[in-house]
């Protein structure tokens, strides 16, 4: 992941990243590491996960889903949210949630 980091921003992208290489989560990718550039880009190196989005999946089977894959995926996803609002030493908010940030490492089947 790339971002633009003014001098201000510095702290906060280093503050984010030394967050996230603590989080501990089979369902979370692992950042590897993190680093700023010359040019003043931050880029976080993470695991790379193969696979199609939620969105993905939802396009290629004509926007319909069973109801087995949808408990299945908002098990998950609850069970990913409850990890990271209870997170400690201060619960950490995910505001970034969409069809097209939630991965499959297994790979989505086709339902149709």
């Amino acid at each position: 992941k790339e971002c633009e980091c003014s001098l201000s921003d510095k702290a906060s992208f280093l503050d984010e990243a030394e967050m996230l290489a603590k989080l501990q989560h089979p369902q979370l990718p692992q950042l590897v590491d993190y680093f700023m550039s010359d040019e003043g880009k931050g880029y976080l190196v993470m695991d790379y996960i193969e696979g199609p989005t939620l969105q993905d999946l939802f396009e290629k089977n004509l926007r319909e889903l069973p109801i087995a894959l949808i408990l299945q995926i908002t098990f998950q996803l609850l069970d990913i949210f409850h990890y990271l609002h209870t997170f400690q030493p201060r619960p950490i908010i995910y505001r970034d949630l969409k069809p097209s940030n939630v991965m499959s490492n297994k790979g989505f089947r086709s339902f149709r």
